[in-house]
C-alpha cells in the first residue's frame, strides 16, 4: 500500500515545485479577497511530505513577507488553525515536538475535551510518514472502533476533513 503522502526524502519528479505550490497557497489565502479555501489547505498539506513543507513554507515567505504560520494565524482559525500550525512547526523543526505520540491514541479511549484535539494533532502529524497505518489498526482493535469513525463522531468542519485526510492517505 501506498500512503497519500510522500514520505521525506523522497523525490518526484513529476510532483509540482515547492514554488508553485507555495504560490497556490497563497491564492488559497492572503490571495483571496474574502474568505480562505481550506480545502486547498487540507489537499496540500495532508500530500506533501514535511520536507516539501519545509521548502514551501521557506518560499511562501519569499513570495508574501509573510511566515506561513502568520499567514495561517489571520486565514484560519481554531482547532483547524492549530492543526496546521502544528503541521509546518513539525516540518520546519525536522524533529518530534513531543514525545510518546504512538501510544497516545493506542489506548482507545473516546475523544473528549479539548485536550484531546491537541492529541490527535500530536499524533496524527507526528507519525504520518512513519507508522500511523500501524496506529491506525491498533486502534481498531483496542478500542473496537475505527479512527476513523470515532473522528468522524467526534470532530466536524475542516479539522475533521484534515484528519480524515491523513488518516486516509495512509491506507492507499
Amino acid at each position: 500500500m501506498q500512503d497519500k503522502r510522500r514520505r521525506s526524502g523522497t523525490h518526484n519528479k513529476d510532483v509540482e515545485s515547492t514554488t508553485a505550490v507555495a504560490k497556490k497557497l497563497v491564492k488559497a489565502g492572503v490571495g483571496i479577497w474574502l474568505g480562505t479555501d481550506e480545502k486547498k489547505f487540507v489537499e496540500i498539506f495532508s500530500e506533501a511530505s514535511y520536507s516539501e513543507l519545509a521548502e514551501i513554507s521557506k518560499e511562501y515567505e519569499k513570495l508574501t513577507n509573510l511566515t506561513l504560520i502568520d499567514s495561517l494565524k489571520t486565514e484560519t482559525s481554531g482547532d483547524f488553525q492549530n492543526l496546521l500550525v502544528y503541521i509546518v512547526q513539525y516540518a520546519k523543526s525536522n524533529q518530534p515536538l513531543r514525545t510518546n505520540s504512538q501510544s497516545a491514541l493506542q489506548k482507545g479511549s473516546r475523544f473528549k475535551g479539548r485536550y484531546s484535539y491537541r492529541t490527535v494533532i500530536r499524533v496524527l502529524v507526528e507519525r504520518s510518514e512513519i507508522d500511523l497505518g500501524d496506529i491506525v489498526d491498533r486502534y481498531a482493535l483496542i478500542a473496537d472502533n475505527s479512527l476513523e469513525s470515532d473522528v468522524k463522531m467526534a470532530f466536524s468542519g475542516d479539522f475533521q476533513l484534515a484528519c480524515l485526510s491523513i488518516i486516509k492517505g495512509n491506507k492507499w
